[in-house]
């Protein structure tokens, strides 16, 4: 295995000094969840996962070759999937490398969580517990250049037009015209389209909250996986699309 220097001694501590831990951060019962990491431009790298918080995880490489340590250097963005089986893979879990650190065992990746669905409730309750206490990364767009969206009430309405305030893997702020906007638990099917991506995006989705002012209505969407067509290859090139513009605003600060 490649050398390098070691970044910090724990996860979660920053310049030398370790930072009180989650409280949330589990190791038990997640022996048999298998880690893929997906960087841009390179095939998916396999680990282990080693815990689990609401806010991060390490994840173990027993063999790290010099490209994925380049890969998986600190900052690198990542999107982790999650295998366990009886139930479908939890993609679509945003992440960034906090440190890197050498064991016995391997190299132990420290990354922070910034983006995740909720799993199936199959889940060993600890570990569903931390993923269940979910923290949003959600990509903002500036009025000028929001995205529209097609809007179609359901099980039947007049369809309407709305623009993207932000967006998420597990839903989005819309704004709407005050005279289309819908109810709160109403359901709706969204379809539009990202900059740079040439794919048409297709979400059911149910209204969660409304604000509505003089000139239009600010309405928060939650993603309804199971009604959503082909709703896992839509999630990953969404995930993919929200680390890219990550990337893109990090090199412009």
């Amino acid at each position: 295995m490649p050398s390098f220097s070691k970044r910090s001694e724990a996860f979660g501590a920053t310049g030398g000094r370790k930072e009180r831990r989650n409280p949330y951060r589990t190791t038990d019962g997640i022996d048999d969840i298998r880690v893929s990491m997906a960087v841009p431009e390179r095939a998916p790298i396999e680990g282990t996962l080693v815990d689990l918080s609401a806010a991060g995880a390490a994840v173990l490489m027993r063999r790290a070759s010099t490209e994925d340590l380049a890969a998986l250097a600190v900052g690198a963005d990542v999107c982790m999937t999650f295998e366990v089986s009886g139930i479908d893979p939890i993609s679509g879990i945003l992440a960034v490398v906090r440190n890197v650190r050498e064991t016995d065992d391997g190299c132990v990746f420290g990354l922070e969580i910034i983006e995740w669905q909720t799993p199936h409730s199959q889940l060993p309750a600890r570990v569903f517990s931390a993923f269940n206490r979910r923290r949003h990364y959600r990509l903002e767009f500036m009025e000028e250049s929001a995205p529209e969206v097609e809007v179609q009430p359901l099980p039947e309405g007049a369809p309407s037009a709305a623009r993207l305030g932000d967006l998420s893997v597990s839903g989005c702020l819309l704004f709407f015209d005050t005279e289309h906007a819908p109810t709160p638990q109403s359901a709706l099917r969204l379809e539009f389209e990202l900059p740079g991506i040439d794919f048409r995006f297709s979400f059911h989705g149910t209204v969660r909250n409304v604000s509505v002012s003089k000139r239009s209505a600010r309405c928060g969407i939650e993603f309804n996986a199971r009604r959503s067509g082909n709703f896992m290859a839509q999630e990953q090139q969404l995930s993919h699309f929200i680390v890219k513009r990550q990337q893109e605003l990090r090199a412009l600060k």
